[in-house]
């Protein structure tokens, strides 16, 4: 039976009698006219891309235009209603899916929504509440509301103060107020997006605070917020990262799943040792007058045992917990090396030097660029891009230098360009080719900063490879071969064998397949009597035979890595790519001997330094073990010549950054 319009709602007899196929050819007719049509769908796509798994709800779908190609995206769950029996017909035959029509499309009353409370995740309107009458937009609002559990989302007008009336086509059109509709349902946090979709704003509402959502909506929110034409490489970055986040998640329950079927060996061992006839030995024993007295004297032997291999108290308290991601420099980064922004701003720096907290190589390598650094992990909101763009504007600095690629600095390189014309910003790009294999998107970052540095937008793009450098310079790119500088200064000592009378060896690389790390950490604990410290010690299943002698420390803040660094007596850096190896040099700078790989060319023009410190079969434990051993013996010997090399790779590093400078 056909629904009846409600009493003076002429809006509503338009649209029952004129919509299905006659408004869908009309809007297609609009679509060859009108960009915002397209623009719609491509941000809604880009909004739902990366949310799955989740419950989505398009109220007034119309004839399922949206539906076509948001159920295409795994795990997203669409469903529609509309007050019109000839759209949700159209919908059946544009869909060409009657059992999607029947299971996920229904029909609106003009009652409550025909959905339990909290029954969706997300839910939005596109291009719909212009047709609803002002009387009723409270309770449309409302019904959204009790339906839906995290995010509202509108792809509507453009913001006004009050209801207006627009036009009287389709029996009337209005303008709402959405951000006072909400603050008096109690929703004060409306975030507005006015570059997404032309003539039109896009209105976010956060219904549910600390949702699980919540993390993955800002970023595709920052997507849309960007200029029209940029969603595309925004996304495929927001898109990696939520990537990422779910790879890690995958490992954890690979962890889990491992760890219960160890737990599961782990019971069916102890069911067989306790029928065993030794166990029932020990029962026996235990009743035993004497075995009080034996038991004391083995803990007396534990205890014994344990002074000598465990680690000690110092070791142990050099344990600390992950790099954190707090803004708490100026709202825009980690920390820096000025004390403050107002000290930074005083300094008056000719450069400032970004890179990001948690990739040390590249971070050290930054603070030996110049006296002024910020650590800035990315920038995914307009909020910490605002609060970044402004101070660095205040500095008056002439060039700002990123290094690496952090998430979102392509965009702040746009965003300077626009906002500080006469600051030039340029990167320095740290990777290898070889990984650009297995991650892909490095390579996609890469390209996109070529064609910035093309169009002028970046000032300057550095290579510490010198063939990356070649290439793209032939190739038509402002690109220079740079090298790293060492920050820390030159202490010309080799520490002694440490006070508790054991040699403590670094293995402080990343656990990355071309860092090495499992050879490297088999290769240090092979040394007689090593306690062997990393940044975290990966799950590998035979390392934990050995726990007892490795010392975990995290990611670590520059200063004190450094210190840790020069408190061994030997380190080890022996990557199968490699770049330009700072922790090898900084460990020459503190005294410390570091054996490294021919993959990075710190040596090749001192024939006698390659011998000493170069394993040429660098995935060989062995090769590794009998380097080590040779440098902690002639480490006296071998540390002041290293020194004056990596003077000399400095001052040729210094030249070269004047130069990428000017």
């Amino acid at each position: 039976m056909a629904i009846q319009p409600r009493p003076e709602r002429p809006n509503e007899t338009w649209w029952m009698e004129h919509g299905g196929e006659e408004w869908r050819k009309e809007l297609e007719r609009r679509r060859a006219k009108q960009r915002r049509y397209a623009q719609q769908e491509t941000f809604l796509r880009s909004f739902f891309e990366g949310l799955q798994p989740a419950r989505v709800l398009d109220y007034g779908c119309g004839f399922g235009r949206h539906e076509r190609y948001l159920r295409s995206l795994e795990g997203l769950e669409v469903h529609g209603c509309d007050i019109s029996t000839k759209m949700l017909r159209e919908a059946e035959s544009y869909l060409g899916d009657p059992r999607f029509a029947a299971e996920r499309l229904r029909l609106l009353d003009g009652g409550p929504l025909p959905y339990p409370d909290k029954y969706f995740d997300i839910a939005f309107t596109s291009e719909v509440l212009i047709h609803v009458d002002p009387k009723d937009f409270p309770a449309v609002l409302s019904e959204l509301q009790r339906v839906t559990h995290s995010f509202i989302l509108h792809v509507e007008n453009v913001r006004v103060e009050g209801e207006s009336v627009d036009c009287n086509e389709h029996g009337g059109c209005w303008l709402h107020d959405f951000r006072a509709a909400w603050k008096a349902l109690g929703v004060d946090t409306v975030r507005v997006l006015s570059s997404a979709v032309e003539q039109q704003d896009v209105y976010l509402v956060p219904l549910t605070e600390g949702s699980s959502m919540a993390a993955a909506i800002d970023a595709n929110a920052a997507v849309a917020s960007l200029p029209l034409g940029a969603e595309r490489a925004a996304l495929a970055k927001a898109r990696h990262e939520l990537e990422a986040v779910a790879s890690e998640r995958n490992g954890l329950k690979a962890q889990l799943q491992e760890t219960a079927e160890r737990t599961e060996g782990l019971r069916a061992a102890v069911d067989d040792f306790q029928s065993s006839a030794t166990f029932k030995l020990v029962s026996r024993a235990r009743s035993l007058p004497l075995f009080p007295k034996v038991q004391a004297a083995a803990r007396r032997v534990s205890k014994l045992i344990g002074r000598v291999s465990a680690p000690s108290a110092a070791e142990a308290a050099k344990v600390s917990p992950a790099y954190p991601p707090e803004l708490s420099f100026g709202g825009f980064a980690t920390q820096s090396s000025a004390p403050s922004p107002e000290a930074l701003v005083a300094q008056r720096p000719r450069a400032i030097c970004i890179c990001h907290p948690d990739w040390r190589g590249i971070r050290a390598a930054t603070y030996g660029q110049g006296e002024a650094v910020l650590e800035v992990p990315g920038v995914w909101s307009q909020g910490p891009m605002d609060r970044l763009v402004e101070f660095l504007g205040r500095t008056g600095a002439r060039n700002v230098v990123v290094n690496g690629v952090p998430p979102g600095m392509l965009d702040f390189a746009k965003e300077m360009a626009r906002r500080w014309s006469g600051t030039r910003v340029s990167f320095v790009f740290h990777g290898s080719t070889a990984q650009h294999v297995t991650a892909p998107e490095e390579a996609a970052l890469l390209d996109q900063l070529a064609e910035l540095a093309c169009r002028g937008v970046v000032a300057k793009v550095g290579f510490v490879k010198a063939g990356l450098a070649e290439y793209f310079r032939r190739v038509g790119v402002p690109a220079v071969m740079v090298m790293n500088k060492v920050s820390a200064e030159v202490t010309r000592r080799a520490p002694a064998i440490g006070a508790d009378g054991r040699t403590h060896i670094g293995v402080f690389v990343p656990d990355l397949w071309h860092k090495n790390i499992n050879t490297q950490l088999v290769a240090a604990a092979s040394v007689p009597g090593a306690v062997v410290h990393c940044l975290k010690l990966p799950p590998t299943p035979y390392l934990r035979r050995s726990s007892a002698r490795f010392v975990e420390h995290g990611m670590l803040p520059h200063h004190e890595f450094l210190a840790l660094l020069g408190s061994m007596q030997a380190n080890l850096y022996v990557s199968l790519t490699e770049c330009f190896p700072m922790t090898v040099l900084e460990s020459i700078a503190a005294g410390v001997p570091c054996v490294t790989s021919h993959s990075s060319a710190l040596f090749d023009d001192d024939p006698s330094l390659f011998r000493e410190l170069v394993v040429t079969a660098h995935d060989n434990p062995e090769a590794i073990l009998e380097r080590t051993l040779d440098v902690l013996a002639r480490r006296d010997e071998i540390v002041p010549r290293a020194q004056q090399h990596l003077l000399k790779l400095n001052e040729l590093a210094r030249q070269r950054w004047e130069e990428f400078l000017a």
